[in-house]
């Protein structure tokens, strides 16, 4: 389950630097495919990769672990979202 949760962490990190212009982020306009991309799509990609993060968090609250990673990054998530909207 990390690979995935990873992997998910890493679009949306992907895609909130391109929406809010994130230098490293921005590297990806000069791809040929991407530079097309306009920000309505990649706002859709981070809904679907929170939305997919929600899930793996929800599975791993257990007793056995409560706060794994899938979790953590679902709280640091929803705590970043108040603050900043």
């Amino acid at each position: 389950m990390r690979i995935p949760a990873a992997i998910l962490g890493l679009l949306l990190l992907t895609a909130v630097g391109q929406i809010f212009g994130i230098v490293p982020f921005t590297l990806l306009d000069s791809l040929p495919f991407f530079n097309s991309i306009r920000n309505e799509y990649w706002s859709c990609m981070a809904v679907l990769a929170l939305v997919l993060l929600v899930g793996i968090g929800l599975d791993a609250m257990t007793h056995e672990n409560a706060f794994s990673y899938p979790s953590i990054v679902l709280i640091g998530t929803i705590v970043g979202a108040f603050f900043v909207l």
